[in-house]
């Protein structure tokens, strides 16, 4: 387990991702790329939550508050009180190992009543005892140590081809594809932002297992909840970039092919 200063820093680096993450995670699932959108497009493999079920629980998670009013709740209360909006339970078994209970109060503020409910169970919840989950179709109130063992996971695949440099040289034709593995420089990039010390290479729980279907590239990353939301803010940051720039950013210098790809439509 991490220290308690290494968990502060991961709650802080949390928070701020979740504050910018709020509208383009829940607009990349299943979703496509058009125009000018930036959102990398990923998706929930599990035999539990469709797309659709877990896109209409990130929609409750980041509209604006409307049920938990200012107050001391105990963390029953708050789980009733979110099943008026987004299906939600408690992992008793996992916060009761920590020396939690469903009766430990929480304070809701007055400033809670204009941000997301997201946002405020990372407030309530992010010391390095208690987290939230989103797996088997509902939110899950429950302890890190379990959202990091194999069975707390969740998998998602995401489409990174926006993300990859699929030229090898300069000396190409403009108008001819050259595929080549640049998925690596994506997986270094996350490895090195998110959680580094969480990942399977450095002894975590975290695994990063990469796709290539002809000229697409994925990713299949199995990791909690927080951890794919900061993930795919990164994603769709650097997807930003490329866009802003005219060309891929990742795996090389710009080139006459990249330029003309630029020109191109973004893959469907």
């Amino acid at each position: 387990m991490a220290s308690w200063s290494t968990r502060f820093a991961q709650f802080v680096f949390c928070w701020a991702f979740l504050l910018c993450v709020q509208d383009s995670f829940a607009h990349a699932q299943a979703s496509t790329p058009k125009g000018r959108d930036t959102a990398i497009r990923s998706w929930p493999a599990s035999p539990f939550m469709t797309a659709e079920q877990e896109k209409k629980i990130f929609d409750a998670l980041i509209a604006p508050n409307t049920v938990l009013q200012p107050g001391e709740r105990t963390l029953a209360q708050i789980v009733e009180l979110m099943n008026q909006v987004v299906p939600t339970r408690i992992d008793l078994r996992a916060i009761t190992d920590t020396g939690f209970s469903d009766d430990e109060v929480f304070t809701i503020t007055d400033q809670d009543a204009g941000t997301s409910l997201a946002s405020i169970l990372v407030r309530l919840l992010g010391d390095e005892y208690l987290t939230f989950n989103v797996r088997n179709a509902m939110v899950e109130i429950t302890s890190r140590e379990a959202v990091e063992s194999e069975a707390g996971q969740t998998i998602r695949v995401y489409d990174i081809t926006p993300l990859v440099n699929r030229f090898e040289n300069v000396d190409v034709d403009s108008n001819e594809y050259y595929p080549r593995s640049g998925d690596s420089h994506v997986v270094h990039c996350i490895h090195a932002s998110i959680y580094p010390e969480e990942w399977s290479h450095s002894g975590g729980p975290h695994t990063i297992e990469p796709y290539q279907m002809g000229d697409q590239y994925l990713l299949v990353i199995s990791a909690p909840t927080l951890v794919h939301l900061s993930i795919q803010s990164l994603v769709d940051t650097l997807n930003q970039a490329i866009r802003q720039a005219g060309s891929p950013i990742i795996g090389g210098s710009i080139n006459a092919a990249q330029r003309a790809l630029a020109k191109r439509s973004p893959p469907e």
